[in-house]
């Protein structure tokens, strides 16, 4: 199954501002510190809205990629692990920026659905 790494969007505004804040230029690698598959991440999106998992399937990359192609005529391939190095953003923020787990992050917005990103302290 291919990885991905998923970012809580408020997160990922706050980091935004902060780099924003300090004129900072260039690419940055700003995603959440865990690595896992589309199928594990809605596994735990059902946990924590207690969502019976059941119905969930895992699928291979391969998989996919032939059924889309079979449906649209046409897919991307991907590669099967998209984990990136925030080593970067880290070092140029000069703080412990703490991104949020998925378990963190998926309970935070279901308690605060309208909740505004936090502000990154420099």
């Amino acid at each position: 199954m291919p990885l991905d790494v998923p970012q809580y969007n408020r997160d990922l505004a706050a980091l935004t501002v902060g780099l924003l804040d300090i004129g900072a230029s260039g690419i940055f690698h700003c995603v959440g510190p865990s690595c896992l598959s589309r199928y594990d991440f809605a596994r735990r999106i059902a946990h924590v809205w207690g969502l019976d998992s059941t119905c969930l399937q895992a699928k291979e990359a391969s998989e996919i990629y032939l059924n889309t192609c079979r449906k649209l005529g046409f897919a991307a391939k991907r590669g099967q692990h998209f984990g990136l190095c925030t080593s970067k953003l880290h070092r140029l923020l000069s703080v412990k920026v703490h991104l949020r787990t998925i378990e963190e992050a998926l309970a935070h917005w279901k308690d605060n659905p309208m909740a505004e990103a936090r502000t990154i302290d420099r």
